[in-house]
């Protein structure tokens, strides 16, 4: 099982990430979200309670395919924990 930590922190870098990729700014994220670049700031750092429908509007908002994001989102959660593939298969 994954500590909170690592689930906080690993869904703000996959958010911070796809943002980064897409050569976006906050100001164009908190437009399309209708909140505040604060608001993104602190989603991109972990800071800000993020609820599912929060992730999946900020995936829509980047024209990211919600699949693709959890895909990302569990690899970067996995590599913080430091589980590797044959651990996972391991416990499976």
């Amino acid at each position: 099982m994954h500590n909170q930590q690592h689930i906080k922190k690993a869904l703000a870098r996959t958010l911070y990430h796809y943002r980064l990729a897409r050569n976006l700014k906050r100001e164009y994220v908190a437009q399309a979200l209708g909140v505040s670049k604060s608001t993104i700031d602190k989603m991109e750092q972990g800071a800000h309670p993020l609820r599912f429908a929060d992730v999946h509007n900020y995936c829509c908002a980047l024209q990211v395919p919600f699949a693709s994001f959890l895909a990302d989102y569990q690899n970067e959660l996995n590599r913080l924990s430091g589980f590797t593939a044959i651990a996972q298969a391991e416990v499976a």
